[in-house]
């Protein structure tokens, strides 16, 4: 782990009481710290920065494209995902299901503990994992299996 020096104190007196065990090993700790100290990391986060705005800004052309006026969306420039609101006849369970035999995954929004149905429809998609040109397609295709 890469700490700055002034938080040395604090993570070991957190590492005691959680008995937290360090889990990189000195050579990769060592590895990142020549990589961050010839600047490297800075390159490589700009370089990230620019190949993720992309992915958001298609994941969401893509889903105004294929969903039109079918959800809303919530979270733009929050990460790596979004969450939206479709509106669907179609139970919570039932949307998942047909995304999941599309090969599709979505997340439910909402927790709920005692699996209850919720009238809202609200799903998180996430986009770091998924190739820039399979975006568009996947989103049709969730689109597809979704409809009415």
């Amino acid at each position: 782990m890469v700490l700055p020096k002034i938080l040395l104190p604090s993570y070991h007196e957190l590492r005691k009481q959680m008995l937290f065990e360090q889990s990189a090993s000195k050579l990769h700790q060592i590895a990142l710290q020549w990589f961050m100290e010839r600047g490297h990391l800075n390159n490589h986060l700009r370089k990230m920065r620019k190949i993720y705005q992309e992915k958001h800004d298609l994941l969401l052309q893509s889903i105004q494209k294929h969903f039109n006026d079918r959800v809303t969306i919530y979270g733009r420039n929050a990460g790596f995902r979004i969450s939206i609101d479709i509106q669907s006849s179609k139970s919570e369970k039932e949307l998942i299901i047909a995304a999941k035999e599309a090969s599709i995954r979505v997340s439910p929004a909402i927790y709920k503990p005692n699996k209850e149905e919720s009238k809202r429809k609200k799903f998180i998609i996430g986009f770091s994992g998924i190739e820039k040109d399979k975006i568009e397609e996947g989103i049709q295709l969730l689109s597809q299996v979704w409809k009415e």
